[in-house]
């Protein structure tokens, strides 16, 4: 097989790119990957085990997991019967001028916040519905069957950012204000960057500020950060042959030793045994 790393997606319809599938009856469901197109998964039985971003999370029959573009992500079997149905789309289908939508705000990575909808939760119900009408029709891909396609994809992504937008939650008004420290982190996440140096940004003492980073993305300043340049690694250790310790300068780490402490913590593996097993010859 090939390197584990940026996936281009084969779609049927090129100009229609959507393209829908079901995994069962082998351990790994879903090699580690990412791409530039949006996701959404259904367990259609058992129990599986996710990594999205640098997070696990278990899953069972029933629920929907929404990736966003570029999140690395795999699924693991957790039951013999385990199976998913994938429906990856480029954004270009839910792109529409005169609605000028913009789905960077739900597409804010946040380990605190993980794009999965259970049973349990508001708007399950219509949202596996729309799920449900898209697969009845595709694969004809007929003037009706696209415009339905497209009208599903449309109420689907409204109601994720009804769900999970920050800036449709209670938290926007923090939100707003952490937003310029948000953007600071994610061009200057390599570097060295000091709390006081993000206090500055919005005028706030390092306490609020850590506070704020806590409510409006689940994690402190630190692990924020931090998972950034873990998925930065990953897709380094996936796509390239660069050395652990080139990678972890190249991210921000400083060194392949913290990297690698990093890692444990977080992944429980190494960089090094990551890699042997998601960059094949």
């Amino acid at each position: 097989m090939g390197q584990t790393e940026y996936k281009f997606e084969k779609f049927i319809e090129p100009q229609f790119p959507i393209y829908a599938s079901k995994q069962m009856g082998r351990t790994e469901l879903v090699q580690n990957h990412y791409h530039g197109s949006a996701e959404i998964m259904c367990v259609l039985e058992g129990r599986v085990k996710m990594l999205i971003g640098t997070v696990y999370r278990e899953c069972e029959k029933g629920d929907i997991i929404f990736i966003p573009p570029s999140v690395v992500h795999e699924v693991f079997s957790l039951t013999e019967d385990a199976a998913i149905q994938g429906m990856v789309f480029e954004l270009s289908l839910v792109e529409v001028a005169a609605l000028r939508l913009d789905f960077s705000e739900l597409f804010r990575r946040s380990q605190g916040l993980q794009y999965v909808i259970t049973a349990k939760d508001e708007g399950y119900e219509e949202l596996y519905g729309h799920i449900e009408n898209i697969l009845k029709v595709y694969g004809s891909f007929s003037a009706g069957s696209r415009i339905q396609i497209a009208a599903n994809l449309l109420l689907i992504m409204a109601r994720l950012i009804r769900l999970f937008s920050l800036e449709e939650s209670s938290h926007d008004r923090n939100y707003k204000k952490l937003r310029a420290v948000l953007g600071y982190v994610e061009k200057h996440y390599t570097e060295k960057i000091q709390i006081s140096k993000l206090s500055e940004i919005i005028h706030v003492c390092d306490d609020r500020l850590i506070r704020l980073f806590k409510e409006v993305t689940g994690e402190t300043p630190i692990e924020y950060i931090m998972n950034l340049r873990i998925e930065a690694a990953i897709k380094l250790l996936s796509a390239t042959d660069l050395s652990v310790a080139d990678i972890a300068e190249k991210v921000g780490f400083g060194s392949d030793t913290y990297m690698t402490r990093v890692f444990k913590q977080k992944l429980n593996t190494t960089p090094g045994k990551y890699r042997h097993k998601h960059k094949k010859d």
